[in-house]
């Protein structure tokens, strides 16, 4: 038996969960989303080289085709995007360091597209296993670019389901001390403006998605201001 856990009818993408096999099968009905599986493959594809002592048995894809793609499951925890950094601040820290260690420290580097906690698995140890590559894109963003867009995501996506007018203060501060635990000694323009940079991103990072499925386009002038304002510290 299998189970349908979503289905986008934009998209015409989804993903069924097979528990006997324990394994998640994402599917593409219409051509033109085929590009997502392909992304999909490519992307664990040059995660799994990166870290071969963690996915080397088993291996995470188990079969590819065109239109779907089988993966293993990985065990773990998830977090929810909408509770707050303050709640999350040391598993923030661990996606820094993985990151850094996965991730060749070179000008331009291989880039997610979509790295938010909702696309990562903590493993008993709290290890990241980030998943969900179907906006991969290979050698074509700033290195720290998909760092940028999660820890942004940290303060504003809790802040914009709550619907609050304005990010808290104590979430700005603890954004600002993981930014200069990233960024130190980092010279990249985006670094600038970041939110800024993310919102003219879009179409660049974000496959086949619409304007208001990217976080960034839905963070309010006020708190673009606010955390720019929080980033822009000497690192």
């Amino acid at each position: 038996m299998s189970t349908l856990i979503t289905f986008n009818k934009e998209k015409k993408t989804g993903v069924i969960y097979f528990p006997k096999n324990k394994i998640v099968r994402k599917f593409a009905l219409k051509k033109k989303n085929y590009k997502l599986i392909k992304n999909e493959i490519k992307g664990i594809s040059w995660y799994q080289s990166k870290q071969r002592n963690i996915y080397k048995k088993p291996k995470i894809i188990i079969e590819s085709k065109k239109n779907n793609l089988d993966i293993k499951i990985i065990n773990g925890k998830q977090i929810k995007f909408w509770t707050y950094l303050e709640e999350n601040f040391e598993l923030a820290k661990l996606v820094i360091y993985h990151y850094k260690n996965i991730w060749p420290n070179k000008k331009i580097v291989p880039c997610h597209g979509d790295l938010t906690f909702s696309n990562i698995i903590f493993k008993k140890d709290n290890q990241p296993q980030i998943i969900d590559w179907e906006n991969f894109l290979i050698n074509k963003m700033n290195w720290g670019f998909d760092l940028s867009y999660f820890l942004i995501s940290t303060v504003s996506l809790p802040s914009i389901t709550y619907k609050e007018k304005k990010i808290k203060e104590k979430e700005l501060f603890l954004l600002s001390e993981l930014w200069i635990e990233t960024f130190k000694n980092k010279k990249y323009k985006y670094l600038n403006k970041p939110v800024n940079f993310l919102k003219s991103s879009f179409g660049k990072t974000f496959i086949l998605r619409n304007y208001s499925n990217y976080y960034p386009n839905l963070i309010s002038s006020y708190k673009t201001q606010q955390i720019n304002e929080a980033l822009k510290i000497n690192i």
